[in-house]
């Protein structure tokens, strides 16, 4: 392995918060090359070698000089030049982390679309493609408990369900009595359904996001929709992992939903029978917020320099030993 290469693997083991390790007032940095010269020329003035070098001659003062040899020890100039050092790092505020702003909600704001089109009925995946996404639904509810969720239904037109709101049992009341018979059937308009939420969270003074559940788009879906639109959205196919539909009617056309993800800039996340849909949904709504706080100018870096105070205070207390000064 060449040089090059150990070093890149030991810069890969380093914690990735290390990356962004800086000082916030790096001027105060200053203080250390002074603490260094403080300490150097206080050992020069008292250096027996520098007091007598013009009284004694400098073959016999190498004999007459005392303690020559003694050991290390901890010296109250030693304390001082620490305390210094210390105090200019302290000043200096190291960081290597983001504290979110001051009176910003930890979980972001979410906008549930559900397609109600009459393709929902379909039983290709058990017992219904509705009934499934409704249960998604309340597995997401109860990863997001005390998050504020808004829900919409489209088909034919988009409509408001029930506004942004906490309350993580209502929400799921109201999902439980839906069903593809509260709107009309002929046609589907996703991009109605995605402008409502888009228009939903620009009121919103946090990132939120936007998971539509469907089992598929109208063929100008992809035209009409808002390809431009900075809202972060998450297309979330509700249909069989398998070929199993691909003869019916309402075939689940997988691909298309892909493609129609790709197009407006969503994420795509498949339907499964386990909860990692669900999971993998909460987790990017929680990575967007993150990535959108690091962002804004209001998100401050978490200033460590005052654990340095502890280190500092105790060099304080060895002050009051008795004899321990420093000498001019």
């Amino acid at each position: 392995m060449s040089e090059t290469n150990f070093i890149s693997s030991l810069v890969a083991l380093l914690p990735t918060t290390i990356e962004e390790f800086h000082f916030l007032r790096p001027l105060w940095l200053g203080l250390l090359p002074l603490a260094i010269a403080f300490h150097w020329a206080l050992l020069q003035r008292h250096s027996a070698e520098k007091i007598w070098h013009n009284v004694i001659a400098p073959h016999l003062l190498a004999h007459l000089t005392l303690n020559r040899a003694r050991t290390w020890r901890f010296e109250p100039r030693l304390s001082l030049t620490l305390a210094l050092i210390l105090a200019g790092i302290a000043l200096a505020g190291p960081t290597w982390e983001r504290e979110p702003p001051p009176f910003v909600e930890d979980r972001a704001p979410l906008i549930i679309a559900l397609d109600l089109g009459s393709s929902m009925n379909s039983s290709d995946v058990q017992p219904t493609r509705l009934t499934r996404a409704k249960q998604k639904i309340r597995d997401l509810l109860n990863l997001r408990r005390g998050a504020r969720t808004a829900l919409i239904v489209y088909g034919a037109s988009a409509h408001m369900g029930l506004p942004l709101t906490d309350d993580g049992k209502l929400l799921a009341t109201y999902v439980d009595v839906l069903d593809t018979n509260i709107l009309p059937q002929t046609g589907k308009h996703t991009d109605e359904a995605l402008r409502l939420a888009d228009a939903l969270l620009a009121k919103e003074s946090v990132a939120g996001s936007v998971v539509l559940l469907t089992d598929g788009v109208e063929e100008t879906a992809a035209q009409h929709a808002d390809a431009m639109s900075t809202t972060h959205r998450i297309v979330w196919g509700i249909g069989p992992t398998d070929d199993s539909s691909v003869s019916r009617n309402n075939a689940f056309k997988r691909e298309k939903l892909v493609d129609f993800s790709t197009t407006i800039n969503a994420s795509f996340v498949p339907l499964s029978l386990e909860n990692t849909d669900v999971i993998s949904v909460q987790r990017q709504i929680d990575t967007h917020l993150e990535q959108a706080q690091l962002s804004t100018s209001t998100t401050r870096w978490h200033d460590a320099g005052y654990w340095l105070l502890w280190p500092l205070m105790l060099l304080a207390t060895l002050s009051f030993r008795r004899g321990w000064t420093v000498r001019w």
